[in-house]
This record gives structure tokens, C-alpha cells and sequence, in this order.
């Protein structure tokens, strides 16, 4: 992105700079032909004398008194530089205010979206919405507004927290802001001048933030929850990328049954900003019938170090799943045969996955390739390759698969309008609708609200629970389909068997909430919302039996709820 983006940059200055450089050699040109060719009369007033004339040339293209007779050479090349020097000045003239005029017209219309910053992923999402068919209003103080032009986007040159720039970008009128600049704290700041510049205005707000301890922090603290100053929503590529992976991947590739011994096994190599993500996505997700925790292993140079940032972050993990920190060089033969011992050696009791998240894809796909040598059992390899198409080109086919595309995470349908978000809105809506009168009217009672004036982090925690549908069909050997679709041989299912399905799937769903509720910074204790406290956060059997019957009925809504997003469960 980076190198991108700063090819972008000057491109636009170059035209400045071509005009006043063409300009200033035709006007030099016909100078120095008046100086010393043209008058008869000599002295220090001919310095002064050449001026005129040599504007006129630059600027009229006409014959000027004391130009020397007959073809002079220079002032032929002064008059075509000239030419060319106004050419090129009306057209910039042009472009410039056709440019305001364009963008002057979309803020007036209102409905677009203003994206912040294109030196982060804001030029994924620029791309992305103008794919959409949405009219854009980017504003960043460096990138190309001809590149921009032909993006038929519309830029702002200025600072993204600057108030009089988002005025003119016209977040007063916009239905999206989006803040994805490559700096978290410019991306906050974005957001909350946009709030301030339009008070009131109900346009959803999105702001990127890369740094997970950060991100996890703004989620505790309720930074952007709906009623306050700044109401936004909080996303992630990263974040993305891994919901992506274990959607597309799932970690459970072999069925787990309520009987079944075999517990899952991730094991991750790097640990960045994408190792951290995977990790943390499948710690929400990674609950199966068996019940059996989540065996995590991580191998990464400066692992101990990173492990007590972790667990500074979530320190609640240890209650939702099993995690190892091997502190090690993944390009040493002895950790790749440490790899693939762990693999092998528990190949009947584990189901294995390991993820490559390196930052360079080069990388790891030569650790990737050296483990599929070595490996002695089936562990499918997800390799981070970014958008680097022409590695993912040369993967063999099978074990090694690529995760991580920063365009795709960019996208729309990962984190607006989605799929995902379609089930979630129907689960909060019955949830609501479940809900006795009494609960629903209370205002400190946050989850009763609306879902387009929810909490972020309760917006989040729903995505979760719709996130584990797939995983709890697969548990019972369902999956999801589209509705009606003829290409799908399975059959319609309608309802759950109340024993051998329903209760299962519900002690599955409780495990997940307990992980949500862990991860997200909640203990066990006397109810209470604002210090996340609950006295659900126990084992199944320690739960009174109306939440248990809650969970029962969770599951007995959900071929229901999928009905009404045009999906259903088939067998």
C-alpha cells in the first residue's frame, strides 16, 4: 500500500511544475533574444526595455517592437514554448475547477461517503464504494487528485481532522464516514471532529483502529457507544481477514460431535497484528460440540514478550482457551520438525491447523513450502499472502491455502450490509422482541436498544453469535444454504431434534458467550452491566434453568431467522 500510495503523491504537483518550467524558459528565451538581438539602442536600459516584449511573446504569441527581423531561431522556440505553456494552463485552469465544481455538486446532492486518508486502506475503500456505485469524498493531504479523478472519487487536499476540510467534504450531508488513515490516533481524531462539525447527524461513522490493545481499550471504555459525542463503529482489516479465514477455512474440518475426543489445534507462526487476530477470532468462534477448549500454539521470535501483551490484553484467555508461546526461528529445522511433531504426534487426538501470518508473503510461503515437506499427517496450511496474486499462482493445490487479502477485507460485505450483519440484525430483533416490557423500557438497559442505535460492542456481539451459526450446524452435519437453491442436494431442515440437536447446540452456544463475554473484559460476579460483571459466567450445569432455556430457545429460532434473511438449513 505504502509504495502505492507514494507514487501517487507528487503526480499532481509534476503539472505545476511542468507549466511554471515551460513557461519560464519561453519567457527567458524571447528575453535573451531582446536583450542581446533586438534593440539598437544598447545600455542598462535595454534590461528593462526586453520585458514588455518578452511578455507579449509568452503571453500574445505576437510580433513585438525591436524583435530582430527575419526568422530568429530562440524566439521561434520561445513562441511554441509559449504555446505550449498556455495550453497546458487552461487545461489545469479547467481541471481545477471542474474538480470543485464536482465535488461542490456531490456534497449539495448529500448521500455520499467521506473516506479519510488513502495512505492506510482508505484507497481500498475508495475503490471498493465506487464499485458500489457510491460517490466518494476522500480527503488526504498528500494523494493525487488525478489519480482520484480517474477513480471518479472526489479529494480534499488537507488534514482529515481539520474542521473546515470536513465541512467542505460535507459530512453534514454524508450517509458514511469512514476514518482509515495509517495512523489510529488521526483516525479518532478524524472521527470525532466529524461529529463535532456535524452534531446530531445520524451518517454512520466507521473508524479503523490497527492496534488491538487500543481497539480492545475504546470497546471497554465505550469510546463511540451510540448516545455519546462521538457514535461510531470500530473495524479492523485484520480483524476482517481472520473472520474471513475461519469462515472460509473452518478450523473444524473434520466433524465434531458431542462424543467426539478430538479437540481443535491452531497453531500460529508470526505474531503480529494478523497472528493476534486469527488467534483472538478463533478463541470466539472455536466451540464445538464436544466442548472441549481451543489448544492454541504460537510460535514467534519474540514470543515471550508478545505473550505477556496478549495476556495483558485478554486476561481472562486462560478461561476460554489453551495457549502455548514457543519462543523460536520458524525457518530453523528444528522448530519446523517441533511443527510437525505437534501435528503428528497427537494426529489422533487433535485436528490441526497452522496459519502463516507473516507480514512478507515471500517469507512464508518458503516456511510453508518447508513444512509440507516435513509434515507426517494431514494439517492444512493457511498461508497470509496479502493481494500478492502471483504467489497465490504457484500454491500447490490442497494443503496450502491463502488468507489475508487486504482488498477483500476492505470491502464492503465484510464489514457493512453483509451477510453476516443481515443475521445479526434478526437476532437482536428477536431478541427484542423476547424481551418482557419492563427490560425494554429501561433506558441504562443498553441491549434492549434499536439495532441502528446499538453499542458498538454489542453491534460486535451479535456479528459473534451469527458468526457461530455455521459452526453449530456442522456440529449436527447442517449447513447453510441460499433458500430454494436447486444446486443444494441436502435436506430442508425446519426444526432440531430437542434431545440429540437442541440441547448440544445450546451448550455450545453457552460456551461462546461465555468466551465473548471473557475476551471482551467481563468477570463472574453479581450482575452488573457497566463493570461487566455477570453470575452466568459458570459452566452449564451451575446455570439456572431459565438462561438455560434461553439458550434451548436460541437454538430453536434459528432456522426461522435465517428464513428471513433468504437462507435455510439443509442436512
Amino acid at each position: 500500500m505504502e509504495s502505492k500510495d507514494a507514487e501517487l503523491a507528487p503526480s499532481g504537483r509534476r503539472a505545476w511544475w511542468a507549466l511554471l518550467l515551460i513557461g519560464s524558459a519561453s519567457f527567458l528565451l524571447s528575453y535573451a533574444t531582446f536583450c542581446f538581438g533586438g534593440y539598437h539602442n544598447k545600455g542598462s536600459a535595454i534590461f528593462f526595455e526586453a520585458l514588455y516584449p518578452s511578455a507579449q511573446v509568452l503571453l500574445l504569441h505576437s510580433h513585438a517592437e525591436g524583435e530582430p527581423p527575419g526568422r530568429h531561431f530562440p524566439l521561434l522556440i520561445a513562441r511554441i514554448l509559449a504555446v505550449a505553456f498556455e495550453a497546458e494552463g487552461v487545461l489545469l485552469v479547467a481541471f481545477t475547477f471542474s474538480r470543485q465544481l464536482r465535488l461542490w455538486w456531490t456534497v449539495r446532492r448529500g448521500g455520499h461517503t467521506v473516506i479519510c486518508g488513502l495512505t492506510g486502506y482508505g484507497l481500498e475503500l475508495v475503490e471498493d464504494a465506487l464499485r458500489e456505485g457510491e460517490r466518494v469524498v476522500a480527503i488526504d493531504p498528500e494523494s493525487s487528485p488525478i489519480h482520484i479523478l480517474e477513480s471518479n472519487a472526489r479529494l480534499l487536499r488537507g488534514s482529515p481532522a481539520d474542521p473546515h476540510v470536513l465541512r467542505k467534504a460535507g459530512v453534514h450531508r454524508a450517509k458514511l464516514i469512514l476514518t482509515a488513515t495509517a495512523d489510529d490516533s488521526a483516525n479518532i481524531a478524524a472521527v470525532i471532529r466529524a461529529r463535532e462539525v456535524a452534531p446530531g447527524r445520524r451518517a454512520r461513522a466507521f473508524v479503523h483502529i490497527a492496534d488491538p490493545h487500543l481497539r480492545a481499550l475504546l470497546r471497554h471504555q465505550r469510546t463511540f457507544r451510540s448516545d455519546g459525542p462521538t457514535p461510531a463503529t470500530v473495524f479492523n482489516v485484520f480483524d476482517n481477514s481472520a473472520r474471513l479465514l475461519l469462515r472460509d477455512y473452518p478450523l473444524d474440518h473434520s466433524r465434531i460431535r458431542p462424543e467426539t475426543d478430538q479437540v481443535v489445534q491452531l497453531i500460529v507462526i508470526g505474531f503480529g497484528h494478523m497472528g493476534e487476530a486469527v488467534l483472538a477470532r478463533a478463541a470466539l468462534t472455536g466451540h464445538y460440540a464436544n466442548l472441549e477448549r481451543l489448544q492454541a500454539v504460537v510460535i514467534d521470535r519474540s514470543a515471550h514478550r508478545k505473550e505477556r501483551l496478549f495476556r495483558n490484553r485478554y486476561p481472562h484467555f486462560a478461561d476460554v482457551a489453551v495457549a502455548q508461546f514457543i519462543e523460536a526461528d520458524a525457518e530453523e529445522p528444528e522448530t519446523q520438525a517441533l511443527i510437525a511433531a505437534l501435528c503428528a504426534e497427537s494426529a489422533a487426538e487433535t485436528i490441526s491447523t497452522i496459519a502463516i501470518s507473516f507480514d512478507e508473503p515471500p517469507h512464508g510461503l518458503s516456511i510453508a513450502l518447508s513444512l509440507l515437506n516435513g509434515l507426517r499427517c494431514y494439517a492444512p496450511i493457511r498461508l497470509r499472502l496479502n493481494d500478492d496474486s502471483s504467489l497465490a499462482a504457484i500454491l500447490p493445490r490442497g494443503q496450502i491455502t491463502g488468507f489475508g487479502s487486504i482488498r477483500e477485507a476492505s470491502r464492503r460485505k465484510s464489514w457493512l450490509d453483509s451477510e453476516l450483519d443481515a443475521m445479526a440484525r434478526k437476532l437482536h430483533e428477536d431478541y427484542l422482541a423476547r424481551l418482557p416490557e419492563a427490560e425494554r423500557s429501561r433506558p441504562e438497559n443498553r441491549s434492549s436498544y434499536p439495532w441502528d442505535f446499538l453499542d458498538d460492542d454489542l453491534v460486535e456481539s451479535n456479528r459473534q453469535l451469527a458468526d457461530h451459526i455455521p459452526v453449530k450446524l456442522r456440529a449436527i452435519g447442517c449447513h447453510v444454504a441460499a433458500r430454494g437453491d436447486p444446486a443444494d442436494p441436502g435436506v430442508l431442515v425446519e426444526q432440531f431434534d430437542e434431545e440429540k440437536e437442541v440441547e448440544p447446540l445450546a451448550k455450545m452456544e453457552h460456551r461462546r458467550w461465555m468466551a465473548e463475554r471473557f475476551l471482551g473484559g467481563w468477570t463472574s460476579g453479581p450482575k452488573d452491566v457497566e463493570r461487566r460483571h455477570s453470575p452466568y459466567l459458570v459452566e452449564w450445569e451451575d446455570l439456572p434453568p431459565d438462561i438455560q432455556e434461553r439458550d434451548r430457545n436460541f437454538v430453536r429460532i434459528l432456522p426461522n431467522v435465517l428464513k428471513q434473511v433468504n437462507l435455510e438449513i439443509r442436512r
